[in-house]
């Protein structure tokens, strides 16, 4: 057999495409609610199932409510509403590993009767499947086949792997607590580094509590902790390419309030799903070109898309805006608190070497009114933009997950409120490197058999031997046996002096 396979595998990470959906969630109280005045709500994704052609997946909303009751007291509900939902993708293969992004984009409040609250969520999905495509490769034995190898340098996706880091953060308060209303979680990744079969993940929780005091005094308080876990995952290397996401298992977040005889002390506890990924780059011996001295070839080259993972960045900023509320709404004399903080990235791209992130941050403000002795809420959304100075490339493929913190919204002028937070974006980066192989190779026509001893070849400056030898369908060792004294790549034009009385025995 003149040809035989020499398949070889390279990484591809593929984008899936984003759409949005709703769920409805129908959360029930045991008071008669007359105001609602922040929802605050994430997602978790907890399970999925890689089918030919679509992930289906089941997760559940996460929602906190703090409103107003009938009777004037500020009050908090918690509840979980299950979801599910499918990814459809001519890319997705059952044998890959799917990234799923689930988020939040909007919502409205449908109704509220008799203590029972009706929400309408809109989620956004999107996604990414890893996997190793096989790459159509040929070698060859045979003796009357010359052949051209080169090595190339190919990425290969070697798995990914997941564990869970429980973080517990207590703190003390000054005062004691009449009320938990809202605990509010993110994680995000700091550090990604690869060992002998694990990966090690670094990185950091940011939480805020938001508390009635027992003198009805309305504080909130961020608590910030750390994680590091090493994640085993068969076949990395120190030399290993890694990534990691970190989510917050929102389901599972627990605040325990302890009131003491001076002040309280509260305990959050958070649990975050880690993702690692890993990547390895490894040489692979590939045939570049290839001729028959005795037949024509058909020889087909395909090209083949490879992804390489490049080290993720991290964008800091400082965001703000202002909002005027309407005539018709009552004046603000004072803020009390605000919460459901929420950040939604809504394009990552490069541009003339800046790295530019575009987005919308969202608050909901409550806040008092003296004359009408009321309270009153309002949401606050801005948008904004952070850039930084980069080397990615315009072409690379970007996923951005951010977390924000530090939010403050303070009243200007009776009916201005301005709102300042801080927000921390990591760019995921991904590059496609385009290649090509020699795919497959064919025995044509036999060629003609010459009837002269000798050939004078007329060779240009730069032609190697190998270029000599395949366009006269001989052996580079017959070409330079023949022609001791020429050196190649030839630095001048010369004569090439060819004698073909051997020429099978070649």
């Amino acid at each position: 057999m003149a040809f035989e396979s020499n398949n070889f595998y390279a990484s591809k990470k593929v984008k899936l495409p984003s759409s949005e959906f709703n769920v409805e969630c129908n959360i029930s109280t045991e008071e008669e609610i007359s105001k609602i005045f922040v929802v605050s709500a994430n997602v978790s994704v907890d399970t999925k199932e890689v089918l030919p052609g679509s992930v289906a997946y089941m997760g559940n909303i996460e929602t906190c409510v703090v409103y107003l009751t009938n009777n004037g007291e500020i009050g908090s509900v918690h509840a979980s509403c299950p979801f599910n939902s499918k990814i459809e993708s001519e890319e997705i293969q059952a044998d890959q590993k799917v990234l799923l992004f689930v988020k939040i984009s909007g919502y409205n409040v449908q109704g509220i009767t008799n203590g029972n609250i009706s929400l309408n969520y809109t989620l956004l999905q999107s996604g990414a499947s890893l996997s190793n495509q096989e790459i159509k490769s040929v070698s060859a034995s045979d003796e009357d086949i010359a052949v051209k190898e080169e090595e190339i340098k190919v990425v290969k996706f070697i798995g990914q792997a997941g564990t869970i880091a429980n973080t517990k953060s207590p703190f003390q308060t000054k005062s004691t607590i009449k009320k938990l209303l809202l605990c509010e979680s993110q994680a995000s990744v700091k550090d990604v580094e690869p060992g002998l079969n694990f990966v090690t993940v670094s990185g950091e929780v940011v939480s805020r509590v938001l508390y009635l005091t027992e003198d009805d005094r309305f504080e909130s308080e961020y608590i910030f902790d750390s994680f590091k876990e090493e994640i085993e995952l068969d076949g990395v290397t120190k030399e290993s390419q890694v990534e990691a996401c970190a989510f917050v298992k929102y389901s599972d977040v627990k605040a325990v309030v302890d009131n003491l005889e001076s002040g309280a002390k509260i305990e959050v506890s958070v649990p975050v799903e880690i993702c690692a990924m890993a990547y390895q780059e490894v040489e692979v011996k590939v045939v570049s070109d290839l001729y028959s001295t005795k037949n024509e070839l058909e020889v087909s080259t395909a090209s083949f898309n490879m992804t390489k993972n490049l080290p993720f960045e991290v964008v800091d900023g400082k965001i703000d805006g202002t909002l005027v509320i309407e005539d018709d709404k009552p004046r603000i004399d004072k803020v009390l608190f605000n919460g459901g903080d929420f950040v939604n990235i809504t394009n990552v791209y490069v541009r003339e070497g800046m790295l530019n992130v575009e987005g919308i941050a969202k608050t909901n403000v409550v806040y008092l009114n003296d004359e009408e002795s009321s309270l009153n809420a309002v949401e606050i959304e801005v948008p904004f933009v952070l850039s930084e100075r980069t080397e990615i490339s315009e072409s690379a493929q970007l996923y951005a997950l951010a977390i924000i913190t530090d939010s403050d919204v303070a009243v200007k002028k009776g009916r201005e409120l301005f709102y300042d937070a801080k927000v921390k974006v990591l760019v995921y980066v991904d590059c496609d490197v385009v290649s090509a192989v020699i795919s497959d190779a064919k025995l044509s026509d036999e060629l003609a058999q010459r009837d002269y001893a000798m050939e004078i070849v007329f060779a240009k400056e730069g032609q190697t031997c190998w270029d000599i030898a395949k366009a006269n369908k001989v052996k580079e060792s017959m070409v330079a046996m023949q022609n001791p004294n020429v050196i190649f790549p030839l630095s001048q034009n010369c004569e090439i002096v060819l004698f073909f009385q051997n020429f099978n025995k070649m």
